[in-house]
């Protein structure tokens, strides 16, 4: 039997539709991730919600967990002196729609801060172990 006419195109359309798939495909591929790679501002964050005496403490909250990665960073006693005049480390606000305000600090001198802060309670308890292993080394000799 005769078997049907096919055109001697048929198999080029299947390859360009197969091409373009594949195409499709990559580009899709190629945007996920310059899309994750978009950068976060660290030193920048919108409040909202927030009354107007507390946004840039606030502001300061959220900046101090994304600088450090620990959520209980806000709560830590070495960085207190920070949260406790916030806008010492204020660059500028600007209003948002819907009520929300973008609040934006001095990146470069509060990172500084965070490790000064850090740095000296490390430091003072460096400084406290060592007094009690002196003291656990004087009771050692003095019970020997």
């Amino acid at each position: 039997m005769n078997q049907p006419y096919r055109s001697p195109r048929e198999p080029a359309r299947k390859d360009r539709w197969i091409a373009l798939r594949l195409v499709a495909a990559l580009g899709v591929l190629a945007a996920a991730p310059a899309w994750a790679l978009r950068p976060v501002q660290v030193y920048e964050v919108t409040v909202r919600g927030a009354a107007a005496s507390s946004v840039v403490t606030e502001g300061m909250r959220q900046v101090l967990v994304r600088a450090t990665g620990r959520r209980d960073a806000p709560a830590n006693p070495a960085l207190a002196g920070i949260m406790q005049n916030p806008a010492q480390y204020l660059k500028g606000s600007r209003s948002l729609a819907g009520g929300a305000i973008q609040v934006n600090f001095d990146g470069v001198a509060l990172a500084q801060a965070i490790v000064t802060h850090l740095a000296s309670v490390k430091n003072s308890t460096d400084a406290q172990d060592e007094r009690v292993e002196c003291a656990r080394a004087d009771e050692a000799q003095a019970t020997a």
